[in-house]
């Protein structure tokens, strides 16, 4: 079930994005289809307070539903991530 913008919202702390240096995470979380509007939200807000995001690749191929699908979300997150 994707959340909407508002229940994203919701869910993320910014009070603690708004004091963090760096946002870190593997590229796990992107595999939930659920997930994916919520980490980049945190990732733009993140970037937004002046913080930098990291991203661990830490690929698990198994994870993933498709070849395609696999490429286009580590793609997105590789291309806004300041740190690889």
């Amino acid at each position: 079930m994707l959340l909407k913008r508002g229940e994203i919202i919701s869910i993320i702390h910014f009070d603690v994005l708004m004091q963090a240096r760096v946002f870190h995470f593997t590229s796990e979380v992107l595999t939930p289809p659920s997930m994916r509007p919520t980490l980049f939200m945190a990732m733009s807000s993140s970037k937004k307070f002046g913080g930098l995001v990291f991203f661990d690749v830490n690929l698990s191929l198994p994870l993933w539903k498709s070849r395609d699908e696999t490429r286009k979300y580590i793609d997105r997150a590789w291309n806004e991530a300041d740190i690889i």
